[in-house]
């Protein structure tokens, strides 16, 4: 019977945090999570929403085979590297979705894959998930190296010299770093004992559009459709954003592009190729982004809103008789403030 993922998973950290001793730092990869393994001698792969890709990722089930325990459970990513060795989410992102039997054969001549393993969650049907971040990752080197193949592989820690080490990676293109407590033990759910530190970016873009809200925004926009001139001068489609507003800043916004619509767009994509629907705008409103890089076709990746050092929304209405919503403004006064 196959497990029942249950991932721990990162919280958000700071440069600041590189500088805790008590943290090891390994490489963020650019990948596809997933636990694998084998249970009762019988390899499995499956992801963190406990979508099974066994079948999918058979190079990497037959290795697993190989192994010479008959129960053992792995956390890590399935990578792929470019020709410069950096990791890139598109082939794992191929690969793992594709259930298509020739375009799978196709993509792993493509995309060949490999396990990045960071963790190890059972061995031999002991759970490991009270012991120590140290403890489990001595088991995992031994788990890994104790086999002569170099299809799943065991991810070094960086415990000195981590701002240094950050400063590498991001250089070469790589997202950035996780930080583990080395006490810490392995929980089902989002911890601050495991940090995710990134390199970030920002940029103030033109908001030309907004997809139409559901749930509590029903009536109002769901995400800003946002866009940045081109080498020359032509408004092309970077993103969306959505999340991270108040209340008052989502009804003040919708309000103002309720009247700006307009016929003309920008040709908005999601990651697939696919259009997205949305009502253009014409407005002077921007709002500056931050993120962590631009895809080939100039589309933010893991795109926000960019707050102040007060936590204010970094929102530019750019019209004199437009004004900014307070933050903590109610409903009753933000409807007084859209009459006058």
């Amino acid at each position: 019977m196959k497990p029942t993922v249950e991932a721990m998973l990162c919280d958000s950290g700071t440069e600041k945090d590189l500088d805790d001793p008590l943290k090891a730092a390994s490489l963020k990869f650019d990948g596809t999570r997933v636990w694998l393994g084998k249970i009762e001698n019988e390899p499995f792969i499956i992801n963190r929403k406990n979508i099974e890709y066994t079948d999918r990722l058979i190079e990497i089930a037959e290795v697993l085979k190989a192994m010479p325990y008959e129960d053992f459970i792995i956390d890590g990513e399935a990578v792929y590297y470019d020709e410069q060795g950096r990791s890139l989410f598109e082939g794992s992102q191929r690969r793992c979705s594709t259930q298509d039997m020739n375009k799978q054969r196709e993509y792993r001549v493509k995309y060949p894959l490999v396990i990045e393993s960071w963790d190890v969650v059972q061995i031999d049907g002991k759970d490991l998930r009270n012991n120590t971040w140290q403890s489990r990752d001595y088991l995992l080197q031994q788990l890994i190296r104790d086999n002569k193949q170099d299809t799943i592989r065991y991810v070094d820690n960086v415990f000195e010299n981590k701002r240094d080490y950050f400063e590498k990676v991001v250089a070469r293109g790589e997202e950035g770093l996780i930080l583990k407590d080395v006490n810490s033990r392995y929980v089902g759910d989002r911890s601050t004992s495991w940090l995710k530190v990134k390199k970030w970016y920002s940029e103030r873009c033109k908001v030309v559009g907004y997809t139409d809200g559901t749930g509590s925004r029903n009536n109002l926009f769901g995400s800003l459709i946002l866009a940045r001139a081109d080498d020359q001068g032509i408004l092309r489609y970077c993103g969306k954003v959505g999340s991270g507003f108040n209340a008052a800043e989502v009804r003040h916004i919708h309000q103002m592009l309720a009247n700006k619509t307009t016929e003309a767009g920008v040709d908005a994509r999601d990651a697939n190729d696919k259009p997205i629907p949305y009502t253009p705008v014409d407005t002077t409103l921007e709002i500056t982004v931050k993120f962590f890089e631009s895809s080939k076709n100039g589309v933010f990746r893991f795109p926000s809103i960019l707050k102040d050092k007060q936590g204010n929304n970094q929102i530019h209405y750019n019209d004199p008789t437009i004004k900014a919503v307070p933050k903590a403004m109610d409903l009753k006064s933000l409807l007084e403030s859209l009459s006058k």
